[in-house]
């Protein structure tokens, strides 16, 4: 059996897409108990179904309800409460907003959290769309991400589950691209970070997350790693230790192996190929002291990328693009809303881009 990127322990067995399916709020709901209207189901997981709302103002937000098979489980959800206080703790420009908790008021009784609506695409789906992307446009990625593990750390915090699903590229109605940070429902205190027992994804985790032994905040360093060698590739590190292993099998396997360069697969700068080897390296001690430090690096990096020999895609220019396809979401108003005459100015690539995409289903 392969592994894959849900092979995440104790979250297994969710249920069907067909229940989840028949358990959601319909489009023109209220969720009991709240102030929110449903616009329409953005998505559902194994755990969850996300939801775009809006609330009595007609503010465009995000609820995320937990399926019943699991809010019956109190470690879910105490896992949710526990995303959403640290989340208000944690006020990023990089890293997702959370505004409030709640439980639903009806018999479901599902506890929901609210968040910032995002606009743009996942990591994941860029990376599904273009294979692999510039170096330019993952170094820029790359700092956002940098800078907000370096606002969690410092706040004591580490996030345990860095990978592409887990990081968005939102534009910004003045058209500028950020990268965001989501998901901090297995996050973990740095001053319990003596707890030993492994929390989050095996194909990005660290060596001494796989061997379930404490973590610091390293562990996210080398995650970020993985994750920039795939945006760099096309392709994880140990992919080909991926088909045909099972967990148990890989886990060994990939202790066993060194990390590829990223100069193997393609031609990048070599302090970019240096410092995602760095990243990648087994012992934490050899990684990069901090995230505000490879933060640092990173910009020193990009710096690299300025002169006239290169010729570079923007990170909103690459969003613009997936706009203009139809491949990403552009900021629009509520469905049903009016736009108003007259607002902020916005300029850059990524809003005409918006202004002809296609309206979103």
């Amino acid at each position: 059996m392969a592994v894959s990127e849900e092979d995440t322990p104790d979250l297994q067995g969710p249920p069907s897409s067909g229940d989840a399916a028949a358990e959601e709020y319909a489009p023109g709901e209220t969720i009991p108990g709240s102030p929110y209207r449903v616009q329409q189901v953005l998505g559902r997981g194994g755990q969850a179904t996300v939801y775009e709302v809006v609330n009595a103002i007609d503010k465009v937000m995000v609820v995320k309800t937990l399926h019943r098979h699991w809010a019956q489980r109190p470690d879910l959800a105490g896992r949710l409460e526990h995303e959403a206080r640290l989340l208000v703790r944690l006020e990023h420009p990089n890293i997702v907003s959370v505004f409030e908790l709640g439980i639903t008021a009806d018999e479901r009784r599902r506890p929901y959290l609210v968040m910032e609506r995002l606009w743009g695409k996942d990591v994941r789906r860029l990376l599904a769309d273009k294979g692999r992307l510039e170096a330019r446009v993952v170094v820029d990625m790359a700092i956002d991400v940098a800078d907000a593990l370096a606002y969690a750390h410092k706040s004591r915090v580490i996030h345990q589950d860095i990978k592409p699903e887990n990081l968005y590229v939102h534009v910004h109605s003045s058209g500028r691209a950020v990268t965001k940070l989501l998901d901090f429902g297995v996050v973990r205190l740095l001053d319990a970070h003596a707890a030993a027992g492994f929390e989050g994804t095996p194909l990005y985790a660290a060596p001494e997350q796989l061997r379930g032994e404490p973590v610091a905040a390293q562990a996210d360093l080398f995650a970020l790693g993985v994750v920039l060698f795939e945006l760099l590739t096309g392709e994880r590190p140990w992919q080909e230790l991926e088909a045909s292993a099972d967990l148990p099998t890989y886990v060994k396997a990939r202790l066993a192996a060194p990390a590829p360069r990223v100069s193997q697969f393609v031609e990048v700068p070599s302090a970019l190929d240096e410092l995602v080897a760095r990243c990648l390296a087994a012992e934490a001690s050899r990684r990069p002291e901090s995230a505000l430090v490879l933060g640092r690096e990173l910009r020193a990096v990009r710096a690299l990328f300025r002169g006239p020999q290169h010729a570079v895609h923007t990170t909103e220019q690459l969003l613009a693009s997936a706009v203009e396809s139809g491949e990403a979401e552009a900021p629009r108003a509520p469905l049903g809303a009016t736009l108003p005459l007259a607002g902020p100015a916005v300029s850059a690539p990524a809003l005409a881009a918006a202004a002809a995409a296609p309206p979103a289903a």
